[in-house]
């Protein structure tokens, strides 16, 4: 009797599941529709010319553009889409391609110390002026053709590189779309270690010195700013520095005294595409932190809210070079962006 009242509420139990089953089944094998109506008025085409191609984008692997659509440059337009369709579009676009080789780690023998010297280049620029002219080269004009490759360094899984390498004593610090960020050996390459940030990172890392201890500080497409330690790569803080769902961090961040300058970018051009969404509602900003703990000391804003909302009228995946049947703006000069790097005030009240 209790084996055939156990075997009813088992089978119950399933005619419940099999709605939901039957769905995610459903949304997985509707990649191809999916795709066209989401993202082909962007990749095809050349109608976006930043938008990577449809075969740039195929050769990636799957959990890779999950990624992106999770939390890295699509993040937004990833969004409007459930787990299941993400990985649905992934699969549809990486199904004709063979599996990526598993990455072969490098491991630097030894973690030796950080030695700093006067030839370092500690952020976006070289100095606190942000000057981008190397006065001790190392070689001459005329060594220049005979330099030769002496080691190369691979992001796998990524199909760009956009963040400025930053050199400091025999070490490479490097962040890359996916947000993993890298501290290489200088002679030959190898890793000393990775960290992995929420969002990508396509700024400069500032490398200074906090108490005494190298501290490596990098911002993310989220607009989360991290303090790690340059010698091992051990978080020490991180702080989320605007709530703006299209907030991101695409320069490198400036310590002047104790305090680490940050500017605050958007990508809302990108999230202007969905039809539904009020235009514009970003400010641009600049932020002050204590270095050492990453508190919040001040934030100043530029220009100011419109007050309006964008009304489109635009069918469902148009892509965003293509302008709506009917867009309203707002009449006073729109709210602006801080993207590229700080650089040191003259002077400073605190």
């Amino acid at each position: 009797m209790l084996r055939a009242i156990f075997v009813s509420l088992l089978g119950m139990l399933l005619l419940s599941a099999a709605p939901a089953s039957a769905q995610r089944g459903q949304n997985a094998g509707n990649g191809a529709a999916l795709y066209t109506l989401r993202c082909q008025s962007c990749h095809e085409g050349g109608a976006v010319a930043r938008a990577p191609s449809r075969d740039v984008i195929s050769a990636l692997s799957a959990d890779r553009i999950v990624e992106a659509l999770e939390s890295g440059t699509m993040r937004v337009q990833g969004e409007v889409l459930t787990p299941d369709e993400r990985r649905a579009i992934a699969s549809y676009l990486t199904a004709a391609s063979a599996p990526a080789a598993p990455a072969v780690v490098r491991a630097c023998a030894m973690a030796a110390p950080l030695r700093t010297g006067t030839a370092d280049w500690q952020a976006w620029g070289v100095n606190l002026s942000n000057d981008r002219f190397q006065k001790t080269t190392g070689f001459t004009a005329a060594q220049i053709p005979n330099l030769k490759l002496r080691w190369a360094f691979g992001f796998d899984g990524e199909n760009a590189a956009a963040a400025n390498p930053t050199i400091v004593g025999d070490r490479v610090f490097v962040g890359s779309a996916s947000g993993r960020v890298f501290s290489l050996g200088l002679a030959d390459g190898c890793q000393h270690w990775m960290f992995k940030a929420d969002g990508g990172v396509r700024a400069a890392v500032a490398i200074a010195p906090v108490s005494g201890r190298p501290t490596a500080f990098f911002g993310d497409l989220r607009g989360t700013m991290y303090a790690v330690n340059a010698v091992t790569g051990e978080l020490l803080w991180k702080k989320k520095l605007d709530e703006h769902s299209a907030a991101r961090i695409t320069g490198s961040a400036v310590l002047y005294n104790g305090r680490l300058y940050v500017g605050i970018a958007s990508g809302e051009e990108g999230t202007g595409a969905q039809a539904s969404y009020g235009c514009c509602t970003f400010r641009g900003s600049v932020v002050a932190l204590d270095a050492a703990t990453g508190e919040r000391v001040w934030q100043t804003r530029r220009g100011r809210p419109s007050g309006l909302r964008r009304r489109s009228i635009r069918p469902p995946g148009r892509c965003t070079s293509e302008p709506a049947t009917a867009t309203r703006f707002p009449q006073h000069p729109r709210p602006t962006r801080s993207w590229r790097s700080t650089s040191t005030p003259a002077r400073s009240s605190g």
